[in-house]
């Protein structure tokens, strides 16, 4: 959903050269995008520049402790690659794939990394000796795309996005709308097929389950075990069940039939999604 890099990037714990895209902050910042596959961190200028970034897999751990002390680890690596001291930083934002507590910085519930009341800020900022903002993902995705992006100068944003899994968040006149229970938008677990396949969440049917990667590679690798063949394969390295967006993207460009018509029926689902809920929201502006 964000615009991508005006300038010059360099691979791994890179240095970022960009115009700036925000409004000057009181210092430095750094931002953290955590999803169920990697942890990416950004050291952040006042005047909106990304000075750096690193990444690490989210994967592989075995308690939320673990998790957190990869991505304090990560956020350290980014502002060493930026030259900057954490000292010098003013703070520290999170997104998180799940349902989150802002006001107490608690994760209530992140189906994908299996996580439930997860006290995410105060962790990170003993970790890290800095004040820590946790909030969903999408939510400030869909929050920087209204201010910043293609949203920018409109009343509204509806903002979705596919990966990992499905999320939504709704911006209005510069603003969140949270919903009573930190959860509107939550478009992921709209239930689009009843009786159909089981969600992350528990319940069966729900659009995360019908149109996400991990949906769209589950079921290629279902319909591979019964017999049918896919160039996925190969470019998953046989695993097909984990395969990345790349890969899926290089099948589907390539004509694998078998990929093109699970991803076709995939987004078929999450059109369905969209479009109820643009029924029922009314936004401005759709940003996927």
């Amino acid at each position: 959903m964000p615009t991508a890099p005006a300038g010059p990037t360099r691979e791994g714990s890179m240095t970022v050269s960009e115009t700036p895209t925000a409004p000057d902050s009181p210092g430095t910042v750094i931002g953290i995008d955590l999803g169920g596959t990697k942890v990416l961190a950004a050291v952040v200028a006042p005047d909106g520049r990304i000075l750096s970034r690193d990444k690490a897999s989210s994967r592989g751990t075995s308690s939320y402790e673990e998790l957190l002390a990869r991505i304090a680890d990560t956020a350290r690596a980014a502002a060493s690659a930026a030259g900057v001291e954490l000292d010098s930083v003013v703070g520290v934002g999170i997104g998180v794939p799940g349902t989150v507590d802002q006001d107490a910085g608690i994760v209530r519930i992140a189906p994908n990394l299996d996580w439930r009341d997860v006290p995410v800020s105060s962790t990170l900022s003993d970790l890290l000796g800095l004040p820590v903002i946790a909030d969903n993902d999408v939510n400030v995705a869909a929050l920087a795309e209204h201010r910043l992006g293609t949203g920018k100068g409109l009343p509204s944003l509806l903002g979705v996005f596919i990966g990992t899994g499905i999320g939504g968040g709704l911006a209005i006149d510069g603003g969140l709308h949270r919903g009573a229970h930190q959860a509107a938008a939550e478009i992921g677990h709209m239930v689009i097929k009843a009786g159909g396949p089981r969600c992350p969440c528990g319940r069966r049917g729900c659009l995360e389950a019908l149109g996400s990667r991990t949906a769209i590679s589950r079921e290629i690798a279902r319909q591979v075990a019964a017999g049918r063949s896919s160039r996925l394969v190969k470019l998953a390295g046989g695993d097909v069940r984990n395969a990345k967006g790349g890969a899926l993207r290089k099948a589907y460009a390539g004509g694998d039939k078998l990929t093109r018509r699970v991803v076709d029926a995939s987004a078929r689902y999450v059109g369905i999604g969209v479009g109820s809920l643009v029924n029922v929201v009314d936004p401005a502006i759709v940003a996927l």
